[in-house]
């Protein structure tokens, strides 16, 4: 009898420990799910947008010459394009990776670091050299990389390419960037621009040409 009754209760024991057992691995992953939850719910994102000005003093900056000018140095100029957080949660820690054409020549960095809130821009400003003529910026493009970080110091990656403008003058010239493509990748994997579209990319730039693109869909959709 005494047999009997402890065998039940090693039955019992063992079943209580295998319970516990799922409740330790219940507790886990439900710890995991509200942290998941929790950085989706704080989850920035960067993307590059059009910006009227570079009126402030938070901006990232890259450049290719530095003052004094040289001899080298015939015509400059700035160019720009905006960084907006549109994510749900605050960025940290965001900078300026890289900056190079497709030439290989590498830009210096400034070790400017930002935080930026939600639906916040900055300016990102480029500041560029060219000798005697300007098919140095006509006919390469720039990539330049950045990273991020959320409030749970995860790190985020932002890959741009882009072209630049200059004016052939003797003042420093003014202009925004043509943004061609973007991807929030640290690696990303650029597809060969189809003729037709690189060159209405080259003259529109990515944002008009994708109101380009919806004004034909509707038109083809209001037409069939």
């Amino acid at each position: 009898m005494i047999d009997f009754i402890n065998e039940y209760i090693n039955i019992f024991y063992a079943i209580g420990q295998v319970a516990a057992l799922l409740v330790a691995i219940l507790t886990v992953f439900l710890w995991i799910e509200n942290i998941k939850t929790r950085r989706a719910a704080n989850r920035p994102l960067i993307i590059p947008t059009n910006l009227n000005s570079t009126d402030t003093n938070d901006r990232l900056f890259v450049y290719d010459f530095e003052y004094p000018l040289d001899e080298h140095v015939k015509y400059r100029g700035i160019s720009f394009f905006g960084l907006k957080n549109i994510g749900k949660g605050p960025t940290i820690n965001l900078k300026v990776e890289s900056f190079v054409n497709k030439r290989g020549n590498a830009f210096s960095v400034s070790p400017n670091i930002i935080n930026l809130p939600e639906d916040i821009t900055v300016p990102f400003v480029i500041r560029f050299k060219f000798e005697n003529s300007i098919d140095d910026l006509e006919f390469t493009t720039f990539l330049t990389k950045l990273s991020y970080q959320d409030v749970f110091k995860k790190r985020y990656y932002l890959s741009v390419e882009l072209w630049l403008r200059g004016h052939l003058n003797e003042d420093e010239s003014i202009s925004q960037a043509f943004i061609l493509r973007y991807q929030n990748s640290n690696n990303p994997t650029w597809n060969e621009f189809d003729t037709v579209i690189f060159r209405e990319v080259e003259n529109h730039g990515i944002w008009e040409l994708d109101k380009m693109k919806n004004m034909v869909k509707q038109q083809t959709n209001s037409g069939a």
